[in-house]
């Protein structure tokens, strides 16, 4: 038996509920804090991408009477887009529904581990994609005494001058942000040469302050440790099945995050479609614009499962649109 009508309908309340809970800080999830989001207005099409040599080139400026000025020009390309559904479900069972003191309790958290589940997809997606081959400018492995872990021997303010001067060299740009996954910041606060060099100016101690704005030298730097379980569905996983979502990283790149338009210098960019033909968008309670709609189906029929199942989604495709734009050290 199909639900009814009455039985599957959206929930305003729940709805605001997994938006508010998808781009907020904590678990070690980085992702929202590095890429740019452009709201289109198709599921799938094109984008510019404009050659930045055109941007550099040296023009003659002379212009001798009765000649015309010599033009500027600049090439472009396309590239295009596409954003899938990504979505996930929960079910309650009636009983526990009809048991539960407060009802809502068990809708809340069945939502909030759906949008945990959705916001750890998009982190690993986008942590491999930002650590491709082929995607930032260059990819530096360091290893054996180079190796950051090799904290009596590494050295770290080489590479990160190198990276800071690649990205420099072929944009003009120096770099906001830099993700450091969270061992390899560890390893950083432990070297032997960053110590000795505050050892009589901050007591010998390496804070993330120092580390940050001295070492690093970003304003902005985040610290990547989300963690993912390769265990099998349904069993517990043990610490075998753990690891970190980013792995060894330090990538530096340019980035305005945030809502923003394709003229915003991003190295990545989300693209994030609301499907028309869906009751939303929502507005909450502060007048924005909800990018999540729950939908809740009571199958409670005979020979169902006599479960309430809900279900939250978006339509997203995530990009690189400015490779020039960073430069990765794969620290260990």
């Amino acid at each position: 038996m199909s639900p009814t009508g009455r039985q599957t309908y959206y929930d305003p309340m729940l709805s605001d509920f997994a938006t508010r809970n998808f781009d907020v800080e904590g678990m070690g999830f980085v992702a929202d804090q590095i890429m740019g989001t452009v709201t289109v207005g198709k599921q799938s099409g094109l984008y510019y991408v404009y050659d930045k040599s055109g941007f550099m080139q040296l023009h003659d400026d002379l212009r001798a009477p009765r000649t015309a000025a010599n033009k500027v020009m600049f090439s472009t390309s396309t590239d295009e887009f596409f954003c899938p559904n990504r979505a996930l479900a929960g079910e309650i069972a009636l009983e526990d529904l009809a048991n539960e003191d407060r009802a809502i309790g068990l809708r809340r958290n069945t939502t909030l581990g759906i949008t945990l589940g959705l916001r750890r997809m998009q982190e690993v997606r986008v942590a491999a994609l930002a650590t491709s081959s082929g995607n930032p400018s260059a990819i530096v492995q360091l290893s054996g005494a180079d190796a950051w872990s090799a904290v009596n021997s590494a050295d770290v303010l080489g590479p990160v001058s190198s990276a800071h001067i690649g990205i420099w060299r072929v944009t003009g740009l120096k770099p906001t942000h830099c993700v450091i996954d969270y061992e390899t910041l560890m390893c950083l606060k432990r070297n032997k040469y960053l110590l000795d060099m505050y050892r009589y100016t901050r007591g010998g101690q390496l804070t993330d302050e120092i580390v940050f704005q001295e070492v690093l030298q970003v304003p902005n730097v985040i610290v990547a440790g989300g963690l993912k379980s390769d265990a099998p569905k349904g069993a517990v996983a043990a610490a075998s099945n753990i690891g970190t979502i980013w792995g060894p990283t330090c990538l530096f790149f340019v980035a305005q995050p945030g809502q923003g338009t394709m003229e915003t210098t991003n190295y990545l960019q989300r693209f994030r479609w609301r499907n028309p033909e869906l009751p939303i968008p929502y507005r909450g309670p502060d007048g924005n614009e909800l990018t999540f709609s729950v939908q809740r189906t009571v199958y409670d029929g005979a020979g169902q499962a006599h479960v309430e199942v809900l279900e939250t989604g978006y339509f997203q495709s995530e990009k690189v649109t400015g490779g020039e734009l960073a430069y990765l050290i794969k620290p260990r």
